[in-house]
């Protein structure tokens, strides 16, 4: 059985980057009720929003939006006790949010969640239920067994519906996690017309684990969850390899991808456990790229005992491209003895690849590392920063979402961490050169003071083309250990 709840998170490193998310068979799991629905990145939902205040602010790019809730910031929690973060975000119709994560309903598990706000910041109580305007939170259920749920991306299909893809701790056949996508009609109620009564779950097999920690949605309205495979001792034996699994609008598996709409695999890689963070559209062949990490014995991505970053890029039909990299694969220290782990990517308009990670062999504090790749993946681009790469301190080293995004047109770079060690955000703007870019903010860095913030799971940022502003979301650190969702609004 699964229920429907909503829960928000914010702050600390990390723009918005799309995640992949997967769904297959569901396992005789299904969704019940719900609190409210929410929309997501590529299409427009339908519902009546509030209009946005007319009063123009002083366009100082880098500074916040006024026009938004007044301060250009908004915090919401479900429950003062939650541990609650926005991991993905949205645009809905008429410039409302769509804003997406999840919630902790209690010690052991949680659940996903999402809130949608009004163009000029408020929650919107047209989503939901008179409970909790504005928020849905969703619990999966399978049998007698509830684990953790949480949201990788977000997107609302051409209908206005919205889809939300992620994973779930779910204890089907061993000791397994899923790919899990759900469906909520405009006002957050569950769609039951979508997989099986709202629902689709994805298992690759008898104890063949599968974490999600990327999504991608189409404009075709299909999409994409992507991750880890293996473990227990599955088709990678007791590690991970890629896992993907891509959708039809309606969350069936797409049987022209993969087989039969899945790919696993454990590439070839020195350290083990590859793990898959992050993935981007190639527009001009439709060809996939993906991000993460490989770590030996069972440390995590990112941390100090000596994981490296992995790349790979995919066929549209779920085939390794082996043009790419090295066989079809990137596998590389950078230069960095340990604790390099690349959680966002992004195609730039003229092909080539900028990922972003961290450096976390600093003491008390860790680097943001941004990398620009040839488009075939097997040089650095040594015309941007020092040789292809572009370090920025941060404090924050236990954040470990980090993410980068493009404007435009431009392909200038945004990234987003902490200020300091007591807490804050930091977002810095560079030119395509790797240089930062001197119109914002104060040399091309702006820094916030956010009350009662320190450290957090991730900052997402996620642009608006009909306005010059962008948003970032993440994670609001509390004095009694709690945390809620947050999202700024700063002038482009």
């Amino acid at each position: 059985m699964v229920v429907l709840r909503t829960i928000p998170s914010i702050f600390l490193l990390g723009l918005f980057v799309a995640s992949v998310s997967c769904t297959n068979a569901n396992n005789g799991a299904s969704p019940k009720g719900g609190d409210g629905p929410l929309a997501s990145t590529t299409t427009e939902d339908t519902s009546p929003k509030t209009p946005e205040a007319t009063t123009s602010p002083v366009a100082v790019p880098g500074t916040l939006d006024s026009r938004w809730n007044s301060t250009g910031m908004q915090t919401q929690s479900l429950n003062s006790l939650n541990e609650e973060a926005i991991l993905a975000m949205a645009h809905g119709a008429d410039g409302s949010i769509l804003a997406a994560g999840y919630t902790t309903s209690d010690s052991t598990r949680k659940d996903f969640a999402i809130m949608r706000f009004l163009s000029n910041g408020q929650l919107d109580p047209a989503f939901g239920n008179a409970q909790t305007p504005g928020k849905v939170v969703t619990p999966v259920e399978f049998g007698n067994f509830i684990h953790d749920d949480v949201i990788h991306h977000i997107f609302v299909q051409q209908s206005g519906k919205i889809v939300v893809l992620g994973g779930s701790n779910l204890n089907t056949t061993g000791d397994a996690h899923n790919f899990v996508a759900i469906r909520y009609s405009v006002n957050g109620t569950v769609d039951s017309t979508f997989g099986t009564s709202g629902l689709t779950l994805t298992h690759f097999g008898p104890y063949n684990n599968v974490w999600a920690h990327a999504a991608l949605s189409f404009k075709d309205d299909k999409f994409i969850i992507a991750g880890a495979s293996g473990g227990s001792g599955g088709n990678c034996g007791y590690y991970s390899g890629i896992g993907l699994a891509k959708y039809l609008e309606d969350g069936a598996l797409d049987s022209s991808f993969g087989q039969n709409g899945i790919f696993q695999d454990c590439i070839n890689v020195s350290n083990l456990n590859p793990r898959i963070f992050a993935i981007d559209l190639q527009p001009s062949d439709g060809k996939l790229v993906l991000a993460g990490c490989s770590y030996s014995h069972y440390d995590t991505c990112g941390n100090a005992w000596g994981s490296t970053f992995v790349g790979a890029r995919f066929h549209s039909n779920g085939t390794l491209d082996t043009s790419f990299g090295n066989n079809g694969v990137i596998n590389a220290t950078l230069g960095f003895p340990s604790g390099l782990g690349m959680r966002a990517v992004r195609v730039q308009s003229d092909g080539k690849l900028l990922m972003a990670g961290r450096n976390n062999a600093i003491a008390g504090a860790s680097e943001i590392i941004l990398a620009r790749f040839a488009p075939d993946g097997k040089t650095l681009d040594t015309t941007f920063g020092q040789a292809g790469l572009l370090m920025t301190q941060v404090y924050s080293k236990g954040s470990r979402r980090i993410g980068i995004d493009l404007e435009g047109g431009t392909d200038k770079i945004l990234i987003t961490g902490s200020a300091s060690p007591a807490g804050g955000l930091a977002v810095a703007r560079y030119l395509s050169s790797g240089s930062l870019d001197s119109t914002f903010g104060t040399n091309g860095i702006v820094q916030i003071s956010v009350p009662e913030t320190t450290d957090s799971s991730g900052l997402f940022l996620l642009q608006d083309a009909s306005n010059p502003v962008f948003y970032v979301g993440g994670q609001a650190q509390l004095p009694n250990n709690s945390s809620d969702f947050e999202i700024l609004r700063f002038i482009k």
